[in-house]
């Protein structure tokens, strides 16, 4: 019931889907590898965009991921949150700081914590009634802000120029495959008179 191709070794051709019930022998699996978006035409233009989406989307953040490599550095130093050692291996080298001291604040109340998301952890009180709030010791430098905003920019651009190269891109698939569409024609503006499908058409030059 998998979906398979035609042998074309031979022709060396696009790869044409092959009926269902074919026969084994002449037809192959289509491989996850080697497979461009021209041969998933026959599923329909929008399956043969959505995997070419998906390979332009894995460049994007790859590149996106290699902008952010110095901030990962710095995130996951002793320089910025000891090391991260109490995160998770997985989550290191993210902003998460757990480098974090309670300081005084005497002005400070409950109600201002008392919001959604609700964080009476990071607030607290003494015995004698001074006001104690939980503040981060991580010190995020201009370099790191700087990259993250390269990060964002690139994406940004990334998008908008993916979109006008996807409208190309989907009109190329569009017309490497004939369809029924490609040889009908469509009449706007037919006369009020006519009710025969099968009536003559003149086109008048």
């Amino acid at each position: 019931m998998l979906p398979r191709y035609l042998d074309n070794k031979i022709t060396k051709e696009i790869l044409k889907k092959a009926k269902l019930g074919e026969k084994e022998k002449l037809t192959h699996l289509y491989s996850w590898w080697n497979t461009s978006e021209k041969d998933l035409v026959d599923f329909g233009t929008g399956v043969a965009m959505y995997f070419h989406s998906l390979k332009v989307l894995i460049v994007i953040f790859l590149i996106a991921g290699m902008v952010n490599i110095p901030n990962l550095i710095y995130f996951s130093s002793q320089e910025y949150s000891l090391g991260q050692y109490e995160i998770k291996k997985l989550l290191r080298g993210s902003a998460i700081c757990n480098n974090q001291i309670w300081s005084p604040c005497p002005f400070c109340t409950e109600k201002q914590w008392d919001f959604y998301p609700k964080t009476y952890d990071r607030y607290a009180k003494s015995e004698n009634g001074l006001s104690f709030i939980k503040v981060n010791e991580c010190k995020i430098n201009v370099q790191n802000g700087l990259v993250h905003y390269a990060s964002v920019i690139f994406i940004i651009m990334s998008f908008l120029i993916m979109g006008r190269y996807h409208r190309r891109k989907e009109v190329a698939l569009d017309e490497s495959r004939q369809t029924a569409t490609d040889y009908s024609i469509e009449v706007e503006n037919p006369p009020i008179d006519s009710y025969e499908p099968e009536g003559e058409l003149k086109i008048i030059m």
